[in-house]
Order: structure tokens, then sequence, then C-alpha cells
């Protein structure tokens, strides 16, 4: 009997060793049951339709954040400020360690991350149960997003890297630049997609996507920004007559129009401004004081107090519009 039993605590580790080597790679490798992974998210139409969620906000805070605003206006001389990094913009010149330019090229090429995500997994991991339309629809939010990404870059920086796959940069980081003709025909290319995709109107908690008029307007801003590239002066008239063409199509066959008084435009709050705003093509809705990453920080540093924002935020003072701007 101790013999048996000796032998049974000697057969048995070894078996289950022995199992344990045998066991498929399938069998280890089990999809985790309490996560969502890229196999097992895009499953429902709800989840379909939050996978673009995140590309109206976060991507986009550190570009919102000071960057934009100080990279255009302080440049441009519509606003002072004597802070030491943003005066660099203000008094042309700008190093090439300055943050507001790092925070700028991160955060556009974080958008193009998340954008490609979203057009490279929703065609092939989207359940059964997923309408085409809806696809498509994610599809051509993400195309307008990365799109509106890479405009800012090849105004901002030229030639620049094109990334349609995000796992290209983690086996090969000396990625090359692209030419700004080669990036203006890629912006082209994913406006025109997404124009092709997108619904002309949202309804319920959907107001506020981008639409088919939205991409047309921006595509016709990319034609009138390219009609003047490398030309010395003149502009490319098929160019001009593109931008012309497209800006119509809005104009007469979207149902927005101008507001009688300018200044109303800057009467709106919150998600009002995209969803009720008569010229509004598209717009970002940021929530003030909420979250890091999630909140409007504009008003936080251009207004004085807050007595002006209504709410815990406000402390401007070091930036505002210059003389030439106010005249």
């Amino acid at each position: 009997m101790k013999k048996k039993y000796r032998l049974l605590r000697i057969i048995v580790p070894v078996i289950l060793l022995l199992s344990g080597f045998a066991c498929s790679e399938d069998f280890l490798n089990r999809p985790p049951q309490d996560a969502l992974t890229l196999d097992n998210f895009y499953q429902t139409s709800e989840q379909v339709n939050a996978s673009t969620a995140s590309l109206y906000g976060w991507p986009w805070f550190d570009l919102n954040d000071k960057a934009h605003w100080v990279i255009g206006d302080a440049t441009s001389g519509n606003h002072w400020t004597n802070d030491g990094d943003m005066a660099q913009f203000y008094q042309l010149g700008v190093t090439q360690n300055n943050p507001r330019l790092n925070e700028a090229w991160n955060s556009l090429f974080r958008v193009i991350a998340h954008s490609n995500m979203v057009i490279n997994n929703i065609p092939t991991k989207a359940g059964a149960s997923v309408p085409a339309e809806l696809k498509n629809r994610v599809v051509g939010e993400a195309k307008f997003m990365r799109a509106t990404a890479y405009f800012y870059l090849v105004r901002l920086w030229g030639p620049v890297p094109i990334i349609e796959n995000n796992s290209a940069i983690v086996f090969d980081s000396k990625i090359p630049r692209n030419t700004v003709e080669s990036v203006y025909q890629f912006i082209i290319n994913d406006l025109t997609d997404a124009a092709g995709k997108l619904p002309a109107s949202y309804s319920g908690n959907d107001r506020g996507r981008v639409t088919k008029w939205a991409a047309e307007g921006m595509l016709a801003k990319v034609y009138l920004a390219r009609s003047g590239w490398g030309q010395s002066g003149s502009r490319n008239q098929a160019d001009l007559d593109k931008a012309k063409e497209l800006a119509g199509d809005v104009i007469n066959s979207s149902g927005l129009k101008l507001k009688p008084e300018y200044a109303d435009l800057f009467l709106y709050k919150g998600e009002d401004a995209e969803k009720d705003n008569q010229e509004s093509l598209f717009a970002f809705q940021w929530i003030p004081c909420q979250g890091w990453g999630t909140q409007n920080t504009n008003q936080a540093y251009w207004a004085k107090d807050n007595t002006l924002t209504g709410v815990g935020d406000g402390w401007g003072g070091y930036i505002g519009p210059t003389i030439d701007l106010q005249n």
C-alpha cells in the first residue's frame, strides 16, 4: 500500500506536467473574459457606435489646450502674451523644443492613431448583426478626424509621415516623411470617402457627430489651401473650382445659414453650439470645470476671473488680444 501510494505521488505530478506540455496554444491563449479586446469589442451596434466617441474629445485636448490658439493667433499677431513658451510665437522666435509644438504634434498623431484603429478594425471585426450603414458611418467619422489632423500637420510642418497602420511604427520607428503633395492628396482621399459614407444629419444622442456637410466643408477648405501651395503667388484654378463646387453644395443643400448678427455666434453654451447653431458645420463640445483632458481650458486661460465664466475657473491675465485686433 505504501509502495502504491509512493508510486501515485510520482506518477500524478508527471502526468500533470506532461499534460501541461500537451496543451495546445488555443487552450493556453484564452481571451480575457473580464476585459474588452479588439476581438470582442465591436460585436454590437452600440459598441461600434461608441468606437468613435472619444475622437470628439480627449485626443484633441493637448492641441486645444494652448497650442491651437498660440500657434495660430499669437504668430499672426492677434493676441499678446508675456508667458515664456507662448511669447516665442508672438515674437516669432519659436525653438524646436517649445512644449506647445510638442503638444500639438503628439495630440494630432494621437487622433490619427485612434482613427486608424477604427478604420482598420471595424470592417473586419464588427459583429455580423451590425448594419453595414453603421459600419460605413463610423469609418467615415474616423476618416474625417484623420484627415483633419493631417490638415493641421501639413500646414504646420509641411512634409510629415503618413501612418495608416499603427503597427508599422512599432516595427520601424524611422518612418520617412511624405511630401506635402502626397499628404494633401491623402487628406482629400479621406475626406472624399468620408463625405460618401456620412449622413446629412443625426437625431437623438448622435446629434453633434460629423456629417456629410462637415466633410464637404472641410474638403472645400483643403482645396482652397492647396490651391496656393507651391504656386509662387498664384493659384491653382482647378483647386479653386473644386472648392467653389463643394462650398456651393454645402450652402445650397445643407439647410444651414448665416446668422444675422455675428456676435450671436458666441452666445451659445455647451452642446447648444453644435445642436442649435444654424451656422455650425462641426464643433467640439468641451465642458468647463471637468476632469483634466476633457474640459474646456480656453476660458480658464482667457477669462480674467470666474465672474465671467459662471463656473470655478477663469484665471487669465497673462494673455489677451493685441491692439491691432481690437482696432
